[in-house]
C-alpha cells in the first residue's frame, strides 16, 4: 500500500496504443481518446508531477512521447502522427515500455500502464507472452505499477492473464471508432481519480483501479 510522504509523487501515464492497419477505422476515436486522458489528468485536482509516455506499435514500436510533463504534451499532434498500418507487435511495445520506465522505480513513484489494441499479438520478435508475463507479474507485485488491458477480442481477460494482469485490470470495448473513444474516456477518468486518492493518502490496491472510472 502507498504511504503519503514529504516528497511530491511522481506519476507516469504510459499508453500503448496499437497502430497496426485493423485501427484504421477506429483512428477518429484514439485521437479524441488521448486528447480526453490527457484533459482528464490536467483538470484533476491531483497534486502529483504527471508524465505522459505514448508508445505506439505495428511491425515495430515507435515512441512519439517520452516521459513529457503535461504542460507539454500539447505539442504533439496525435492528428497527423497517429497512422495505422502493418501488423501487430505487442509484447515488444509492452517490453519497451517497461524497459524504458524500470529505472524510475521508487516509493515516490506510480506508474499507470493503459493497453489498447483491437488485435492479438502476431509479430513481435524482441520479447515473448512468458517474458512479458514475468516482468508484468513482478513489477505488480510492488503495488506501484498499474497495468490495464483494453481489448475488443472476446477472450481478452484470458489475453490479459497470461501477460500477468490482473483480470479485474481489463475491459472489454465495442470495435469501432466509438468504442474506443469510450474505452479511453473511461481510463482518463480512472487514472484522474486514481491519482487523487492517493494523494489523499488512500490505501489502494492496483486492481481498484478500474472501478474508480465509474461516472457518478
Amino acid at each position: 500500500m502507498f504511504n503519503q510522504g514529504m516528497k511530491t509523487r511522481n506519476v507516469y501515464h504510459v499508453i500503448i496504443l496499437d497502430e497496426s492497419g485493423s485501427m484504421i477505422p477506429k483512428k477518429e476515436g484514439v485521437v479524441g481518446g488521448f486528447k480526453s486522458y490527457v484533459s482528464e489528468i490536467k483538470s484533476s485536482n491531483s497534486s502529483s508531477n504527471h508524465f505522459m509516455s505514448l508508445i505506439t506499435f505495428n511491425d515495430s514500436s515507435k515512441v512519439p512521447l517520452n516521459k513529457v510533463s503535461l504542460t507539454d504534451v500539447d505539442k504533439y499532434n496525435i492528428d497527423n502522427s497517429y497512422r495505422p498500418s502493418g501488423m501487430t507487435a505487442l509484447f515488444d511495445a509492452i517490453g519497451l515500455g517497461i524497459s524504458t520506465h524500470k529505472h524510475l522505480d521508487s516509493d515516490n513513484s506510480t506508474f499507470i500502464f493503459n493497453i489498447f489494441t483491437d488485435g492479438e499479438e502476431n509479430v513481435s520478435r524482441e520479447c515473448s507472452q512468458s517474458q512479458i508475463q514475468e516482468m508484468i507479474s513482478g513489477l505488480r507485485s510492488t503495488n506501484r505499477w498499474v497495468f490495464n488491458y483494453m481489448g475488443v477480442e472476446e477472450d481478452a481477460i484470458s489475453t490479459a492473464t497470461a501477460m500477468g494482469i490482473n483480470a479485474r485490470n481489463v475491459m472489454r470495448y465495442e470495435d469501432n471508432s466509438m468504442g474506443t473513444l469510450k474505452s479511453m474516456s473511461y481510463v482518463a477518468r480512472a487514472a484522474a481519480n486514481y491519482s487523487v486518492a492517493l494523494d489523499k493518502g488512500a490505501a489502494l490496491s492496483t486492481a481498484d483501479f478500474m472501478e474508480l472510472g465509474k461516472e457518478d
